[in-house]
C-alpha cells in the first residue's frame, strides 16, 4: 500500500511539473505581440517610368532611445514600389516582438553616396528603355529615413501597420537630372483604413486619368500649379484609371473629395476634369461608386 502511494505521489508530481512546464512556455510565447508591416505606393505620373526600386538594409525600432533591429538583410532588399499601389501591399516584417511602446522606426537604405563599399543593388529608377538611373539623397543626409511616431505592441495581439509610400512625391530631379530622393509617407493602422473605388463612365479610350483624393474642403484651384515642383501636392494619395476603374487605397476614416485630372501619357497636366465631393468613408470600407465623367462638376 505504501508503495502504492508513494508511486502516485510521485506521478502526481510528475504531471503537476510537466503542467506547470507546459503552462510557463505557453505564457512565454504569448507574451510576444506580433508586428506585421508592408508597404504600399502612390503611382508615378510618367509612364516612361519602369520601376521604382527601394533598397533596404535594415528595418529598426526605438524604444526608450535604444535602437532594435526588427529585420537585417543579408543582402540588400529591393521593393519596386510601383507594383504596390492601387490596393496592393508588401510585406516587409511579419515576426514576434517584445511588447512595449516605441517612439520610432528607422529604414536603413542603400543608395549612392560614392563610396565604393556600397553594395548592390542600389535605390533606382528603372525606365521602360531598360536603362537605370541610381537615386540619391539630399547632401549630408544618413542613408536612412526615419518615422517618429508612437505605437504600442500588446502582448499576445497582432499590429498590422502600412507604410505608404507617395513616389509622385518623394523623388525630385535636379538641375544636373539627378533623382533625389525625399521621402513622403503615412504609416497606418491597417485594419482603420478603407478604400474608395469604382469605375468611370463615358471615359474615353485615350483619356488618361488620375484621382487624387483629398480631405474634403483641402483642395482648390492652386493646387494645380503646383508647389516645389508638385501637383496636387496636398493629396492624401492617388490612383491611376485603368481599364476605366480606379482604387484610392488605404484612407483613415473621414470625408473626402476625388480629383478626376487628365493627362498626357507622359504625366504632363492637362487639366481637371472634375470633383466628386463629400464621400463618407469608414474604417474596413471598401466603397465602389460609379462616376460619370462627363457630369462632374468643379475644378
Amino acid at each position: 500500500m505504501l508503495k502504492a502511494f508513494q508511486m502516485k505521489t510521485l506521478l502526481f508530481a510528475v504531471l503537476t511539473f510537466l503542467s506547470l512546464s507546459f503552462s510557463s512556455c505557453s505564457i512565454d510565447d504569448g507574451f510576444k505581440g506580433k508586428l506585421i508591416l508592408s508597404i504600399t505606393d502612390s503611382p508615378l505620373d510618367a509612364d516612361a517610368v519602369k520601376g521604382v526600386n527601394l533598397v533596404l538594409t535594415n528595418i529598426e525600432i526605438k524604444k526608450k532611445d535604444q535602437w532594435k533591429s526588427l529585420k537585417a538583410f543579408d543582402q540588400p532588399q529591393g521593393i519596386n514600389l510601383l507594383a504596390y499601389a492601387d490596393g496592393k501591399s508588401f510585406p516587409i516584417v511579419d515576426q514576434l516582438v517584445e511588447p512595449g511602446t516605441f517612439s520610432e522606426i528607422r529604414f536603413s537604405l542603400n543608395v549612392s553616396n560614392g563610396s565604393a563599399l556600397i553594395r548592390n543593388p542600389l535605390s533606382n529608377i528603372e525606365f521602360i528603355d531598360g536603362t537605370t538611373q541610381v537615386m540619391l539623397l539630399p547632401e549630408a543626409t544618413a542613408p536612412e529615413f526615419v518615422i517618429s511616431k508612437e505605437i504600442s505592441i500588446e502582448p499576445n495581439q497582432i499590429l498590422d501597420l502600412t507604410l505608404d509610400v507617395d513616389v509622385r512625391k518623394s523623388i525630385l530631379k535636379n538641375s544636373q537630372n539627378q533623382y533625389i530622393f525625399v521621402p513622403s509617407f503615412r504609416l497606418l493602422s491597417t485594419f482603420e483604413t478603407g478604400n474608395i473605388g469604382g469605375k468611370i463612365l463615358n471615359l474615353a479610350e485615350s483619356d488618361r486619368v488620375v484621382v487624387f483624393a483629398y480631405i474634403s474642403g483641402k483642395y482648390n484651384s492652386g493646387e494645380t500649379s503646383g508647389v516645389d515642383g508638385i501637383r496636387f501636392k496636398n493629396s492624401i494619395t492617388a490612383s491611376k484609371v485603368k481599364k476605366g476603374k480606379f482604387t484610392t487605397a488605404f484612407l483613415e476614416a473621414g470625408t473626402y473629395d476625388l480629383i478626376f485630372v487628365k493627362q498626357t501619357k507622359t504625366g504632363e497636366f492637362i487639366g481637371v476634369a472634375g470633383v466628386e465631393r463629400n464621400i463618407s468613408l469608414k474604417a474596413k470600407d471598401q466603397l465602389q461608386l460609379e462616376i460619370d465623367i462627363n457630369k462632374l462638376t468643379g475644378s
